[in-house]
Formats: structure tokens, sequence, C-alpha cells
């Protein structure tokens, strides 16, 4: 399916900012752009409709609102990542009030 410049799953990808990544070359930098790619791809899945989830429902889970606010949000909000070091999770942690979302390495 082709999509265009404007798609959805870009205007959504772009509004998550990855502020902290790790030393650049080191083995947990190389683990974080992998993520993000992955992360890419799988907005674009949902946005062609390859799961049942919907990039309202992404957003939903992230930050709290299925939509993103006409003037933006009050703060950017941010991707950062769990890695195996950090202690043990199953599935990406949220906080929707600093609008923070972690995923898994």
């Amino acid at each position: 399916m082709r999509r265009s410049k404007g798609s959805s799953w870009t205007h959504l990808e772009s509004t998550f900012q990855t502020s902290q990544l790790s030393e650049p070359s080191s083995n947990r930098r190389r683990k974080e752009a992998r993520t993000l790619i992955f992360w890419r791809d799988w907005l674009i899945e949902v946005e062609d409709g390859d799961t049942s989830l919907t990039l309202g429902a992404v957003l939903a889970f992230a930050t709290g609102l299925k939509r993103i606010p006409a003037v933006g949000f009050p703060i950017q909000p941010r991707l950062e990542f769990l890695h195996e070091e950090d202690g043990l999770a199953l599935f990406p942690k949220i906080n929707t009030c600093s609008l923070v979302l972690w995923l898994l390495i």
C-alpha cells in the first residue's frame, strides 16, 4: 500500500521525541536504533490495518488522548528505552502525566 508524505504514522512517529540515546557506537545505542526501526515498522502496520489496533489507540495508550490536540501537547511526548539491565519488563511502560512511552529493548 502506498502512503503519502503526510501519512498518519509519520505524524505520530514525529510526535514522540527521542531525547536520551545511549553513547554512540555502543551496544545499547545499536539496540535502541533497532527498536526505533521496529517502532516505525509497527506504526506502519497499524496504519495499514495489519493489526486490530488503530493509531488512535496507540496514541491513547501512550498519552491518554485519541487525537493529537490542535494546539499540540503541553509538553513534548518522548520515547525512552527499557534495557534488560533496567529490570524485568514484559510490556512497554507509560506515564501519561509526563507523556513518556518506554519501549522494551
